[in-house]
């Protein structure tokens, strides 16, 4: 039963009030109209200047089961201290995961690191990835790539003020955006969490060529040089 549905949470705010409903089909709908219509997905959205309103929403997503899961298997590989933090945009709504050793993002990295090290193996990657410093979160907690462009981009602001919690209790030496598009919200999760180092900004190492060039050639380098701070290790 659709009424029986528990919505998370909805934030709006208009001017400098600040209302909040819960997302049942009637309010969900008036919000639909108040914000010209950009409801869907969450994070932080502006509403159109067509609209001549300042308003702002922002919606608190529930972490499913299966987001536990993924999570706890995430933080099962977290190192002692975080040489290179990864930063990519979401997991894919495939349900495919980089900890699960089964994404394109995982081929990837792993490709570069075995170009580096010929020691590391598929099957002990991401040990070899824990124990080299390297550490793998997303902007987003929850898929994005199949969301239409705006609810998307809301989504990459809402996940800001996380990520910069995580960078600031992480502390990384360094820092690896794994695609362009969400460049902007990780310059301004790092200027939030005052943390100072190096930012790698690298092409997604997908269907483009060009773009898995760039990728490989520029993180192997970092890679190397981190091997041979660990080569006594192995």
């Amino acid at each position: 039963n659709a009424d029986e549905h528990q919505w998370p949470p909805y934030y709006l705010c208009h001017g400098n009030a600040r209302l909040r409903a819960t997302a049942d089909s009637n309010s969900a709908r008036s919000m639909q109209e108040a914000t010209g219509g950009l409801l869907g997905g969450y994070g932080a959205l502006d509403c159109p200047e067509a609209t001549k309103v300042a308003c702002r929403m922002v919606v608190q997503a529930q972490p499913s089961s299966f987001g536990n899961e993924r999570e706890a298997l995430r933080r099962s590989f977290l190192p002692e201290r975080v040489s290179m933090l990864f930063i990519g945009e979401s997991p894919p709504a495939s349900g495919r995961f980089f900890y699960s050793g089964n994404s394109g993002l995982y081929h990837a990295i792993r490709d570069v690191f075995q170009a580096a090290d010929r020691s590391v193996s598929d099957d002990m990657f991401l040990v070899r990835f824990r124990e080299y410093g390297c550490y793998l979160i997303d902007l987003c907690p929850e898929p994005v790539d199949q969301l239409e462009p705006r609810a998307r981009r809301a989504a990459c602001i809402g996940g800001e003020e996380s990520l910069s919690r995580n960078i600031r209790r992480l502390q990384p030496e360094m820092i690896i955006s794994l695609v362009r598009s969400i460049r902007d919200s990780v310059e301004r999760a790092v200027q939030k969490s005052d943390w100072h180092g190096p930012v790698l900004d690298l092409p997604y190492p997908g269907r483009w060529i060009r773009h898995r060039e760039i990728f490989t050639a520029e993180l192997l380098l970092h890679v190397k040089a981190l091997r041979v701070r660990h080569s006594h290790e192995f």
